[in-house]
């Protein structure tokens, strides 16, 4: 996945081109493009809004804001302090990565949304365990567990339009998923889980993050990815998003 994309790897836990940058050997030093291509597929905005939500022992107000291809998301605490986020939505299943606020490490997320209300689970960096967070009115979700365990081989667009393939080797860690995707000599590691019938992964190292989301068909995994600079996870642009097909 994601050919090129990074010369050295971080294991980053939960946590496709985007505007954020290329996925050129340079990748995170790129000229942000702040453009986006129509994606007659893209899924109609129903996250947008704000939320009050509530996690296991936190508050916090939830704004999501629709951008190009993909999803800005920004989470405010009591205290005043923000955590930011970049998200996919596929099926029904908003996927996304954010900053935990230290610059070197993120963690993944994903909502579904219930009437007027909105659910979620999500985990930190080194995390074997899910998190709730939601608002006041709706039920706390539970992960689906397929197995999706094994190999699959990986096909792929960057966004100067090259192709890449490779490998994905997808194991169990606990109660989340582990993720590697190998092209040429190249390894990205991720961790995620499955809502639904949606795959949710996270990536990334010391220079950035990304998520990548993927419709489960039997054995083959369908989805789009988008990585992003810590740098600019705080702004709000048009995203675009990288498709990529996996086959076990």
């Amino acid at each position: 996945m994601k050919k090129k994309l990074f010369t050295a790897v971080l294991i980053i836990v939960f946590g496709l081109s985007m505007a954020c940058g290329d996925s050129g050997i340079n990748f995170w030093n790129k000229k942000v493009s702040r453009t986006a291509s129509k994606d007659k597929n893209a899924e109609p905005d129903a996250f947008s809004g704000s939320y009050d939500v509530t996690g296991p022992d936190y508050t916090a107000v939830l704004k999501i804001k629709k951008s190009g291809q993909g999803y800005h998301l920004e989470w405010e605490m009591p205290g005043g302090t923000k955590y930011y986020g970049k998200g996919i939505e596929r099926d029904g299943i908003l996927g996304a990565v954010y900053d935990m606020g230290n610059g070197v490490s993120s963690g993944v997320v994903a909502y579904r949304k219930i009437g007027k209300g909105i659910s979620g689970i999500w985990t930190t960096p080194a995390g074997k365990d899910l998190m709730f967070e939601k608002t006041v009115e709706v039920e706390e979700l539970s992960a689906s567990h397929l197995d999706l365990r094994g190999t699959y081989n990986v096909k792929g667009m960057n966004e100067d339009s090259t192709e890449y393939a490779g490998k994905l080797e997808i194991s169990e860690s606990g109660s989340v998923l582990a993720a590697e995707w190998m092209t040429g000599n190249t390894f990205i590691n991720g961790t995620g889980f499955v809502l639904d019938d949606v795959l949710v992964l996270g990536f990334g190292d010391e220079s950035g993050i990304g998520i990548a989301v993927y419709e489960i068909h039997g054995t083959t995994l369908d989805g789009y990815w988008l990585s992003c600079p810590y740098s600019d996870l705080s702004t709000s642009y048009p995203l675009s998003l990288n498709r990529e097909k996996a086959l076990k």
